[in-house]
């Protein structure tokens, strides 16, 4: 313990916690070096949250001003000082007190020294680098002279040290909340935000341990293992990259400054074709992303197995749960429905309907830009089905993005599709093969949107690219006409899906690897430089956006009267096929 006796000398808190002196030769066990680097990391939660804080309240702007006028300070600056203090002390505190409960856990039946710190009183508003040393010098007494009534040291072993400091930051966590206490309005400013703080996070004046990342354990696939449809892959690839900028701090995510995150996608085709691949797909690149960020991920899938429950409001009470889970603003998430047509059984108004399904159908509409509904963007949801007629309209409308996933088409693609399935066998030896004119997967993935649009779509709206505001206008009135249900909820999807055109860009890599690049600049620099990676959206891509959301609704519709009729077709043969057997019998 010898080098605790040092740094009581220390007059700046950088040397108290990096530096040491030559005659300080002393090499620290495993238990006392990570306290030492719990302390530090708070040490950093305390700065951080001081200079956070400085801004929220607005504090920085008035000294300055007071400054300006030769004033000193005010009752009010004072309080909001040592609110700021306090909160920033409380954050750091428990910091420590949870690395220290993790250690000591392991240490269950140990018998450990520990120390009453009920008198234990905190200096605030007295500077920034002046409250913090203080607090460390109190530590430090604590730890290295103080004495039991026997006259021994209290702190014997580095269990001791462990047990002790505990005591002690849990006395400052609860002095610190004390003085919060005292200021509710300030504490307004904080007591309904989550602060992600790594291995733990903080909401308002409660602590607790953050969630590991998830263990899921599924089969990889990458963009180039997926077959067909390469704009409905690169827009899922784009979503779930985007997720993984979402800023835990702020829980806020840069893209949501301008508009081109999509929340949600639904994906509609045949089976087989390459929809639940692409769920899969999202889902390695996410966790690769996440990992390569140290943040904690989760995924979801939602079956009607998991949440439909016999009694009346258990189902809504378990997809809230799931959604509830979701929505975690420390996480990244992933939420998937995969036949999402058996979840629902079609609409709402439906003879076959039940409580069950309402209540399902009530719980995703409101998650989807429901009331109350604040996309933070650090999730998004994906559906798939096989029958997209077989959701009722309302539901299918809150999926921003939708698509239809027809699979492989072309030589080239059925060409990979067969040499994917094969690749164990060609890479063994046991399967050889003739490239011919074109060698499996060597396709390039496109790295734009540009060609989402039908190129007479395209073409038809060249000229649109002066349009005004009325022009847009009146086109909506025109869509209107031609079907009444488009209306506000598919205009705004055409225009987040507009917005991602403008968005046409991939997230350059390093912004994940190297947290200085991007992650850790501060906020206002981080959205300028996505900024810089927007295209220019023109009147004649928000019309072609309109359009399409249009057809898209089209397609559903014709689909819908399309199956009404093959059903109704169906019964006339069976009602024709038993009253012919009737007359032959």
């Amino acid at each position: 313990m010898d080098i605790l006796s040092k740094i009581k000398g220390k007059e700046d808190i950088r040397e108290l916690l990096t530096q040491l002196t030559p005659d300080e030769t002393y090499w620290m066990l495993p238990g006392e070096l990570t306290l030492a680097y719990a302390c530090r990391r708070a040490t950093c939660l305390y700065f951080y949250f001081t200079d956070l804080l400085l801004e929220r309240t607005g504090l920085r702007q008035v000294v300055k001003e007071l400054q300006a006028r030769g004033i000193a300070t005010t009752p009010e600056v004072l309080a909001t000082a040592k609110f700021v203090s306090a909160y920033s002390q409380f954050v750091m505190a428990s910091s420590i007190v949870k690395q220290c409960e993790k250690m000591l856990a392991m240490k269950a039946g140990v018998e450990l020294a520990h120390a009453d710190c009920g008198k234990l009183e905190l200096v605030l508003g007295k500077g920034v680098a002046n409250d913090i040393r203080y607090l460390y010098s109190t530590y430090a007494d604590i730890l290295t002279d103080t004495y039991t009534k026997e006259g021994v040291k209290l702190v014997q072993t580095v269990n001791d040290e462990f047990s002790v400091s505990c005591d002690f930051w849990k006395a400052v966590a609860a002095k610190a909340a004390e003085a919060v206490k005292v200021s509710p309005k300030l504490l307004a400013l904080v007591e309904n935000t989550t602060f992600q703080l790594g291995s733990f996070s903080i909401t308002g004046l409660s602590a607790e341990k953050q969630k590991e990342a998830q263990v899921v354990v599924f089969k990889p696939v990458l963009p180039e293992e997926v077959v067909g449809d390469p704009e409905t892959t690169i827009t899922m690839l784009r979503a779930s990259s985007r997720v993984c900028l979402y800023d835990p701090v702020r829980q806020m995510n840069p893209l949501n400054e301008f508009g081109g995150l999509i929340e949600s996608i639904l994906i509609d085709g045949p089976p087989g074709t390459g929809k639940t691949t692409r769920f899969r797909m999202m889902m390695t690149d996410m966790k690769n992303r996440a990992e390569r960020r140290g943040m904690p991920y989760l995924f979801k899938s939602v079956s009607a197995e998991q949440v439909k429950n016999e009694f009346y409001g258990k189902t809504a009470a378990l997809m809230a749960e799931v959604l509830l889970a979701v929505r975690d603003p420390r996480v990244l998430a992933l939420l998937c429905f995969d036949d999402i047509d058996l979840l629902i059984a079609g609409d709402r108004d439906a003879a076959g309907s039940n409580g069950a399904d309402k209540d399902i159908m009530s719980a995703i509409m409101n998650f989807f830009s429901g009331t109350g509904t604040n996309y933070i963007g650090n999730y998004i949801g994906v559906a798939a089905t096989n029958k997209p007629t077989g959701a009722d309209d309302a539901l299918r409308q809150r999926f921003v993005y939708r698509a239809k996933v027809a699979g492989p088409n072309t030589v080239e693609e059925y060409t990979d599709l067969v040499a994917l399935e094969l690749r164990s066998f060609v890479k063994t030896g046991l399967l050889k093969i003739g490239e011919g004119g074109y060698k499996p997967l060597s396709r390039a993935i496109p790295k734009t949107l540009s060609e989402i649009y039908s190129q007479e779509l395209t073409q038809k709206y060249a000229k649109k690219v002066r349009a005004t505001w009325e022009d847009i206008g009146a086109f909506c009135i025109e869509l209107h006409r031609k079907d009444p249900k488009f209306t506000g909820r598919p205009v705004k999807n055409a225009i987040q899906v507009a917005k991602a055109q403008a968005a046409d860009f991939d997230v350059p890599e390093e912004w994940y690897d190297k947290p200085g690049e991007f992650l850790e600049k501060p906020w206002e620099d981080r959205v300028s430089m996505v900024r810089e990676l927007y295209h220019e959206l023109t009147p004649d891509k928000v019309m072609m956006a309109l359009e399409h959301q249009f057809e898209s609704e089209h397609r559903y519709a014709a689909e819908a009267e399309t199956k009404r009729i093959q059903d109704r077709a169906y019964e006339i043969r069976i009602h024709e096929a038993a009253v012919k057997l009737a007359s032959t019998s």
